[in-house]
């Protein structure tokens, strides 16, 4: 009976383990987009809106994380926005899970379109400017 509760938890563990490192991965993107979050909504505040210099921005600090700027989706507020209303920032990626890739290049290929997280980071601020 040892025997099988054995087989039981060290496959249990064993999966946990396998999938750490995605967990890890995971978790930094999301910190990540979500710091790039911060500072996008905060230059659209400070600036009325989007705005070349704002989208400018955004590319370089998506690129000063170490995340390729190609791979997010970005919905933002158009045009100018005045105090009081807010401006409102939306990116989102999917995140393929590559620990099925120690079972080797094809399994880790054929799941990586299956195995996929969404990472979101979404933000809303009042804008601080004012027009007439």
């Amino acid at each position: 009976m040892r025997a099988v509760e054995y087989v039981v938890f060290i496959t249990i563990l064993a999966f946990f383990f396998f999938l750490m490192p995605d967990m890890i991965q995971y978790a930094k993107v999301t910190f990540k987009a979500n710091q790039v979050a911060d500072f996008a909504v905060e230059r659209m505040a400070i600036e009325g809106g989007w705005t070349e210099e704002v989208a400018e921005a955004v590319q370089n600090e998506l690129r000063r994380h170490n995340l390729d700027p190609d791979r997010w989706q970005v919905e933002h507020t158009a045009g100018r926005v005045g105090a009081p209303e807010t401006v409102y920032l939306r990116m989102e990626r999917d995140y393929h899970i590559t620990a099925f890739y120690v079972f080797g290049e094809s399994m880790g290929r054929a799941l990586a379109d299956v195995l996929t997280l969404p990472v979101v980071a979404q933000k809303v601020q009042a804008s601080q400017v004012y027009i007439r």
